[in-house]
């Protein structure tokens, strides 16, 4: 097999879906060998190799942001808890949401896995899905595999006034 370059997964949404990140030459030669396979490929057009180490500097900008006392001062008291799709799993206090969004922006994400998570732990039933997502793609695979969920997709600042309203419902 040729060398394609370097191309790490960024995503895993589903067994038969996921998400990579990686230099534009290195994607376009992955892409051509996975179609000359017959593998279907869905080409999202991000604005960097999102969830992958290429995101390493601005991972540390973002935690010498977040290290500052201007912004833990201000992120003390979460109100409500996050599933975190670096972990996973459940977190509900400051120093591990800052942890997880952090470590989202270098490391694959789990997507699969936290929607296990939350159709094991019944008591989660309202889930904010927060980012770029303007497809609604997370929100589509979370309705496709847990029952009784509400979801609402955060994805601009319009859809973030109405978080509130969300969670009180």
């Amino acid at each position: 097999m040729r060398l394609l370059g370097i191309v790490h997964v960024a995503v895993d949404n589903e067994q038969r879906a996921i998400a990579v990140g990686a230099p534009k030459s290195s994607l376009e030669n992955l892409i051509n060998e996975l179609r000359q396979r017959g593998i279907k490929i869905h080409e999202f057009h991000e604005v960097g190799a999102v969830h992958t180490p290429y995101m390493n500097e601005a991972a540390n900008n973002l935690k010498q942001l977040v290290d500052s006392e201007n912004f833990r001062d201000k992120f003390v008291n979460p109100r409500i808890g996050l599933i975190g799709n670096y972990s996973a799993s459940l977190v509900t206090d400051a120093k591990g949401i800052i942890a997880e969004v952090y470590n989202q922006l270098n490391n694959l994400v789990k997507w699969r896995e936290s929607i296990a998570f939350m159709s094991k732990n019944l008591e989660i039933r309202k889930v904010l899905v927060v980012g770029l997502d303007k497809k609604k793609y997370l929100e589509k695979i979370l309705m496709a595999n847990v029952e009784n969920f509400y979801v609402m997709t955060v994805n601009s600042i319009d859809s973030l006034g109405k978080v509130e309203d969300f969670l009180a419902a």
